[in-house]
């Protein structure tokens, strides 16, 4: 909804002096309500409200219109005082009726009703057993013990309660738009302990944990894949030199000729490194299999930690001596 403007005339001179009635605003006094009201029009526009409501209300000292009351409460609505702009909106109503302008009487009845559910509410719970009390919202005294609900601007309210005999009562309550709340007032009597009310239930949380798998179990079993796939390349070559030398030098290897001297040692160097090789992947995806299956879950006591290591070992073993020793 847009603004509603001034109809033309709003602001003209006065006539009435001339006619023998007490004098309105001077045409000075309207020459200048006319400049607040388009400086509040444009402050408007840039939702500068506090601004804009400061001009309209300059305007409204010099005549107080339907249109004015309207962009008052305008200004209002959007700075949060929601209870002071209802009120507004609802005389803007009634003055457009009276005065008969068509714009105001349409539109302010549409803020109006947006407004009224936004506006929060609270309720006064008062102890049974206390007689003459006094209530305060934000300072000001209110009849707690003839209010059902209290309709407050959104914000924090300080609620003020105390009685003959009794230890005074002091509470900030937060509203938000369309909030309603309910606040208990105790008022306890000197020395008496004063109940706490009960904290609220721990929820749970909805979204379990989750965790990856281990990346210590994929990197070792990943080493082992690829010496696996190693020991492989290593015993494909070996198996070539093999294939050559059985076909050089005989079935029990005696005639090799010297050329084929550097073919043996690859030879040899291939069975070393696919030994080597094999071990080292067995080992790896052993090792990542365990770590996988070990490694903590969710909301579960941690497992022992898995170690590995080569130890010495008997003359003869492979890998120059050395065998594998694990802890799980």
């Amino acid at each position: 909804m847009g603004p509603v403007l001034f109809e033309t005339g709003l602001f003209g001179a006065s006539v009435a002096h001339a006619q023998g009635k007490p004098a309105g605003p001077s045409p000075k006094e309207l020459e200048a309500a006319k400049k607040a009201f388009f400086e509040g029009l444009d402050f408007e526009k840039a939702e500068k409200w506090a601004e804009a409501l400061k001009r309209f209300e300059e305007v409204a000292k010099v005549r107080m219109t339907p249109q004015v009351r309207f962009h008052i409460a305008l200004c209002k609505e959007k700075m949060g005082l929601l209870i002071e702009a209802l009120r507004d909106f609802e005389q803007a109503e009634a003055d457009a009726k009276s005065e008969k302008v068509g714009t105001v009487l349409k539109e302010a009845p549409e803020h109006a009703a947006a407004i009224k559910g936004r506006i929060p509410k609270l309720k006064l719970k008062l102890p049974s057993d206390v007689e003459k009390l006094s209530v305060t919202v934000d300072g000001a005294a209110i009849d707690a013990q003839g209010a059902d609900e209290i309709s407050l601007n959104p914000g924090t309210h300080k609620v003020e309660a105390s009685a003959e005999g009794r230890e005074s009562f002091s509470a900030d309550v937060p509203l938000a738009e369309g909030e309603s709340k309910t606040l208990q007032i105790k008022l306890p009597k000197p020395g008496e302990p004063v109940a706490k009310d009960p904290p609220p239930p721990v929820q749970p949380d909805p979204t379990p944990s989750k965790k990856g798998p281990p990346v210590l179990a994929l990197v070792v079993g990943g080493v082992g894949v690829l010496a696996l796939l190693g020991a492989g390349g290593f015993y494909l070559a070996r198996s070539s030199v093999k294939s050559d030398l059985d076909e050089s030098c005989g079935p029990d290897g005696q005639s090799c000729q010297p050329d084929k001297a550097d073919a043996i040692a690859n030879g040899r160097t291939y069975t070393t490194l696919t030994n080597v090789f094999a071990i080292v992947g067995l080992v790896g995806v052993t090792a990542g299999v365990v770590l996988f299956v070990t490694s903590p879950k969710d909301d579960a006591p941690k497992a022992p930690a898995t170690s590995l290591k080569l130890v010495p070992s008997a003359p003869g073993a492979n890998v120059g001596g050395l065998s594998l020793a694990g802890a799980f």
